[in-house]
Order: C-alpha cells, then structure tokens, then sequence
C-alpha cells in the first residue's frame, strides 16, 4: 500500500483532486454581505462577487482578496467626502421641512439643536472611520494555510470519499487518511506530499516572484512523478524545461515517470523529444552486459550505444560464505590497483549489505574504505562502499558490485538497480557472490563475462 500511496499521490488524478477541493475552497469565500460605512452601502456583495469569480479569477485565492481589498480601499477614499456631501444635503433637507411645518420658535429651536447634533455625530463618525472598516469587512474571507488545508483533506476519510469519487476504494482512503495522521503527527511530510503542497500553494496563495524563473533544467528526470513535473510547470510560471533521464535507471518507478509519451502527452505537449542513446562512460564490454541485462527482463527500454572504447570483459568472483568474501574482495582490489585505477567503488543492492562490505573491510590491508551516505563526499584516496540506490549519478574507474547476503531478482526494481550498479564503472567492472546467479548472469550470454575460479 505504500508504493500504491506514493504512486498516487504523484499522479493526474491526484492533481485533479486537488482541483475539485480548491473548487469548493473558492466557493467558500462568496460575499453574503453588501460592504457597508455608517450606513451606506459603498459595494454591493454582487459586485465583490463578479471581481472575485470573473474579473480576478485567473489569479490565486489570495491575491483575488488583496485585489478586492484595494478596490474597497480606493473606493471608501473615493466615497468618503461624498456621503459628507450626502449627510449634509439630508440634513438641509431636514431643515427646510422643519422651518415650513411649524411656527413654534422654542420647538422649533430644540428640533434644530438635535437635528444639528444628530448630522455632526454622523460625520464626525465618518470622518473618524478609517480603512480599518475594510479590515474588518475582509475578515470573512479568511484563508488557511496551504499545509492545514492539505492535512485537513488527507485525514478525513469522508472528504477523501468527496473529492476522490469513484477512484478510491474504501481502504484505499482508509489507508491515506491513517498513514497522513501518522505523519502529521510527528510534523512530517513525505515527499509525494510536496508536489500537491506546491500546487495548493500556487492556486491558493501564488509563488513568490523571487522564486519564478525563465528556465528548469532537471536531471535524473525518470524519478519524478507527473504531479510533481506539473506543478513544477505551474509553480515556476515557464514553459522553458530542459529534462533529462533514463527510464533504464528508475529505480523509483512506483512514483517516478513510466515513459516519456505520458510527459509529452499530459504536460509538455509541445515539447521537442530526442533520445539520445550514445554511452560515453563505460567501455563497449561493460555496456554489452549491461545491455543484455536489460533486453532480457526489459526488452522495451531503450539500450545504450557505447563509444568504440574497448577493455576487459566484466569478471565474476566466486565467494561462498562471509568468511571467503575478504581474501576475494582482497585480490579484486588488488588487481584493480595494478592496473592504475584510482578511483573504486563496492556497490551493493542494500544499505544492509554495504553495512556488512564494511564489517569485512576491516580484514583487509590494500584499501581504506569509506561508506557513503546521502550528499556525502567521497574522501581522497578511500574505496567507497555504497548502496547502489546512492550510486546513481556516480562514477569510478573500477566497480565491485559485491553481494553477501543479498541476491537480484528478475523484477523490474531489481533489473535497475542492478543496471544502475553495472553502468557506474569506466574501466573495469567486477561480481563478487555465492554464484553468477545471484547478479542474474545465468540469464546472461556467457561469452559477455569471464568467470574466475
């Protein structure tokens, strides 16, 4: 259910939830009252009405208000000497009708003592209302902050049944509502809850124009949802995106892109697409194996091109049991390192297993190594050992793809990890494990690795 969780959170439908919700946000903020000073009515709740859903309606909730609030200012400014003007032609009026209707001099001294008290009080009250009246007045269209507004929709299993129709089953929303109140509780969010937080924040309250930019260049592109590559669009104000990624290396892809047609199609249509296949990394025996790998599970992916570059076919090394894996890795590394090559990397499919890489490290003598952790640097002069989903985006002169406990299976997930563990090498690329089944190379064409015994 997690992965079905994040899948959907990053998706169309999700976005078009949040529509439907922003929808009756919008609906919400509808004028019932006429804006009025003293007794006048200086805007009718029609005409506020008109502003906020016609006039203003291509801008955010928000700035609609401030809009709506700057006519009412400018109009109170506007209006103000005239319902002086008013006030006093009343008044006169008053007068007039005074002086014709009875010839009592005392009575009629007393009505135009009050009279005259009853017009200063009313625009000595004028005079003295200041914009705070239109303060006041706004003060009904209250809005709520993006995140309370997603944590209030995210945890009521009825609103969720509201907004997302027919598209959930009931423990589908059951399972949004409790795993969101599980998080919101220890003031955390996850990371398919930023791109809908992004969206509410751009219909609702705008983005700041420090953050808009002209152009987006994203890399690694595979690993973004659609949501999250929409509201980005949205969010930034620009169409200009440079997106970059290899569909091969998705090893996120419960909430990342499943192919480039659903980009082209759902949020840059009028995007140019090119595909570049060339490989300018590793040599031609490296890439033939990893090649292979892909064809085999996922044969509609697109393979790369190596550059003529040739080297030494990619070797396995048999290690058993914990026990062999340090005299093992031991000569691999010493044969890398007479080769020349600087720069080495242990890659394995798990944190566990480079954890335990570490743990057999401290038996060796040709090598310090390092493991590395997220947005860490790599020392001078350290072999690093790294999880292969940390691995993506590096490169080493030589790969160790090393297992212990931990075997690759023919899932989609696996291939890619594998892919990715497999492409990060310039060089050399070397297996270390129980048998050559265990990095899918039984599956293999022998003739694309050597097997030392």
């Amino acid at each position: 259910m997690i992965k079905w969780a994040s899948s959907y959170k990053g998706s169309l439908e999700f976005k078009r939830v949040m529509d439907r919700y922003v929808k009756d946000i919008e609906k919400e903020l509808k004028a019932e009252e006429d804006f009025k000073v003293e007794g006048f009515t200086l805007y009718k709740a029609k005409n506020v009405n008109r502003l906020f859903y016609n006039e203003y309606h291509y801008l955010p909730l928000d700035k609609r208000l401030k809009k709506i609030k700057g006519v009412l200012q400018e109009t109170f400014k506007k209006k103000k000497k005239e319902m002086i003007q008013l006030i006093e032609r009343k008044f006169e009026d008053k007068f007039d009708q005074l002086y014709y209707s009875t010839t009592n001099t005392e009575q009629k001294r007393k009505k135009v003592i009050h009279l005259n008290e009853q017009k200063d009080r009313k625009i000595a009250a004028i005079k003295k209302t200041t914009t705070k009246v239109i303060t006041n007045y706004m003060k009904s269209f209250q809005l709520q902050k993006t995140h309370q507004y997603y944590q209030k929709l995210m945890t009521d299993e009825q609103l969720l049944t509201f907004y997302t129709k027919t598209d959930l089953t009931k423990e589908e929303r059951r399972f949004l509502a409790s795993s969101s109140r599980d998080h919101f509780n220890k003031n955390k969010f996850e990371l398919e809850d930023l791109a809908p937080l992004l969206y509410l924040q751009h219909l609702i309250y705008g983005i700041s124009d420090e953050w808009k930019v002209k152009n987006v260049v994203i890399d690694e592109a595979q690993d973004y949802s659609l949501f999250q590559l929409y509201a980005l669009r949205e969010a930034s104000g620009t169409n200009l995106f440079t997106i970059l990624g290899d569909l091969s290396q998705g090893i996120h892809s419960y909430r990342g892109l499943k192919s480039w047609d659903q980009l082209l199609e759902n949020v840059f249509p009028r995007a140019l697409y090119r595909t570049l296949q060339k490989s300018y990394r590793t040599t031609i025996e490296i890439m033939e194996l990893a090649n292979s790998l892909l064809n085999y599970t996922l044969p509609y992916l697109d393979s790369a091109e190596p550059v003529v570059r040739h080297g030494n076919l990619p070797a396995f090394h048999h290690s058993q049991t914990e026990k062999e894996a340090a005299p093992t890795l031991a000569a691999a590394i010493d044969e890398i390192q007479k080769e020349g090559m600087k720069t080495i990397a242990v890659i394995t499919k798990t944190k566990e297993d480079a954890k335990r890489v570490m743990k057999v490290s401290r038996q060796l003598k040709n090598g310090s190594f390092q493991l590395l952790e997220e947005d860490e640097t790599l020392e001078d002069g350290k072999i690093a050992v790294v999880p292969t989903h940390l691995s993506k985006g590096l490169e080493f002169d030589a790969v160790i793809v090393m297992s212990i406990n931990d075997s690759y299976l023919l899932s989609e997930l696996d291939t890619k990890l594998l892919y990715v563990a497999m492409t990060r090498p310039l060089h050399r690329l070397h297996f270390i494990g129980a048998s050559p089944a265990v990095f899918l190379l039984d599956h293999l064409p022998q003739n694309k690795y050597q097997v030392y015994q």
